[in-house]
């Protein structure tokens, strides 16, 4: 009995392909993930330690706690307001890869849609802990 050489050929061909496709895959899959991980400029949360209210409702003055000099820039704050909470969200850009310690504080004004009233202010980059008012 005789083998086609061809049709064998033709099977390692394809089979060689597809491994040499998946490594380069799973190579740009590694290096992405390698440079995600040591991107100096993502962005860190930073925590919400107090607020205050202007006499109408409609505007926070709210300090911000983050890393120390050098460590992160650029704070900023998103909000999410519901009917029963207003849920802050702080970052600051991360200028380097470990922080010692969260030092500085940053004030930051955030305007409401509706006066936050009786809602509850809450962080949501740290458990949703309720945020002091000064």
């Amino acid at each position: 009995m005789q083998t086609d050489l061809r049709t064998d050929d033709a099977q390692a061909t394809g089979a060689g392909r597809r491994v040499v496709i998946g490594l380069l895959v799973l190579a740009l899959a590694a290096t992405a993930l390698v440079m995600l991980l040591t991107s100096h400029h993502g962005r860190v949360s930073a925590q919400v330690v107090g607020y205050s209210a202007s006499a109408d409702g409609r505007q926070l003055s709210l300090r911000v706690q983050h890393g120390t000099p050098g460590c992160d820039d650029d704070v900023q704050v998103a909000v999410n307001e519901s009917t029963e909470q207003v849920t802050l969200y702080a970052s600051a850009r991360s200028l380097a890869q470990v922080c010692d310690a969260a030092a500085l504080i940053t004030s930051f004004e955030v305007t409401l849609q509706t006066p936050l009233g009786k809602r509850t202010v809450v962080d949501g980059a740290h458990n949703h802990s309720p945020v002091a008012s000064s």
